[in-house]
């Protein structure tokens, strides 16, 4: 147990017992009739992005839905490193997903109307 007081007055480190870091992300998707395939796009691409870690999976969870939108969870771990590292981890993340969004949308674009 800590006193107020030291927590306003000293400096705390938190040490944690896990090596690793769990990031999330959601992504608002407005075309529902893609999801399944998106999730599996999502996943496959975070896999590949350096530094995430095969274990825990990344996931793609769907988290709310509505008529004419989604919002997709995406779950992954990283090594718990230096802050600029983590920074570049996410970034990374973020360029992949961005392009399995446009290519997902441009397939979507190109698939004749049922």
């Amino acid at each position: 147990m800590i006193p107020n007081a030291d927590l306003f007055t000293h400096s705390v480190i938190v040490n944690t017992a896990l090596s690793s870091r769990r990031w999330q992300y959601d992504l608002n998707v407005k075309n529902n009739s893609v999801l399944k395939d998106l999730e599996k796009k999502i996943v496959y691409a975070v896999r590949k992005v350096p530094g995430v870690l095969p274990e825990p999976a990344p996931e793609a969870l769907r988290v709310d839905v509505a008529p004419d939108a989604a919002k997709i969870r995406v779950l992954w771990s990283t090594q718990d490193s230096r802050q600029h590292q983590m920074l570049t981890s996410y970034n990374q993340f973020l360029t992949v997903q961005s392009e399995t969004l446009e290519t997902t949308v441009d397939e979507g674009r190109q698939r004749p109307a049922a």
